[in-house]
């Protein structure tokens, strides 16, 4: 099938990488570290519902784990599934 305008293109996980190198070039120009909360960079709020008042930072969000790490903090007696990103 030949490509048009209108064409959806699939990009799956490469937009990772794009993202990836895209944040590791604002930390070599030093505008922002891998441990800043990514709010700071963006035009609105980013919060794991499960854990509102705990920062995402660029390191978790570039290491999959901002939905799936738990806090220290988090009592997790009350929670249902833990998923730990290995």
């Amino acid at each position: 099938m030949a490509m048009k305008n209108d064409s959806i293109l699939y990009t799956y996980s490469v937009s990772k990488i794009v993202t990836a190198i895209a944040v590791m070039q604002q930390v070599e120009r030093g505008r922002i570290t891998l441990d800043d909360g990514i709010n700071a960079s963006l035009p609105f709020a980013v919060r794991n519902p499960k854990w509102p008042d705990v920062a995402i930072t660029w390191s978790s969000l570039l290491s999959a784990s901002a939905l799936a790490e738990v806090p220290q903090s988090a009592d997790v007696s009350s929670i249902d599934a833990i998923i730990v990103a290995s």
